[in-house]
């Protein structure tokens, strides 16, 4: 027996040579022909979704209280340039059987991100001084916090 696994051994090596190779080129398999989300559900749930949105919170954080309207202008260039929701989008998209069959509330945690993402580049321009308080920018990550808390216990 131990003759026959020896003269199987190159097969093997061979097998688990493309396996690694698989490994190693299957997260650009994923952007180029997915579009950055992953076919199979479960891992795009537990990957791509809390990464997309921890990107577009962290983002959310570095943006300070416009004090002027260039300063609202250069927040909504941030926001326009730096916050991603095209990948959230073609999860839902591509995924959708799943989401409406058992993961409604993960849907519902996906759509409240990107209306707030929508909401906060529409209000970036809206520049008005009397409008803005002091503690708005600061209220606004805190709901982002928020839905980022409730997606995790969602998933």
């Amino acid at each position: 027996m131990q003759a026959l696994s020896f003269l199987l051994y190159p097969f093997h090596k061979v097998k688990r040579t493309f396996q690694t190779l698989f490994l190693y080129l299957r997260p650009t398999w994923i952007e180029l022909a997915h579009g950055g989300v992953d076919p199979i559900f479960q891992r795009a749930l537990d990957t791509c979704v809390p990464l997309t949105m921890e990107h577009n919170l962290a983002v959310i954080a570095t943006i300070e209280e416009p004090k002027n309207l260039a300063d609202s202008f250069l927040n909504y260039l941030v926001l326009l340039t730096q916050l991603r929701t095209r990948r959230l989008v073609r999860f839902t998209q591509y995924h959708s059987d799943e989401l409406n069959k058992g993961h409604k509330r993960s849907l519902k945690k996906i759509y409240k991100h990107i209306g707030m993402i929508q909401s906060l580049r529409s209000n970036a321009l809206a520049y008005n001084p009397s409008r803005f308080k002091r503690g708005q920018v600061d209220a606004l990550k805190n709901q982002a916090t928020i839905a980022m808390a409730d997606l995790h216990k969602a998933a």
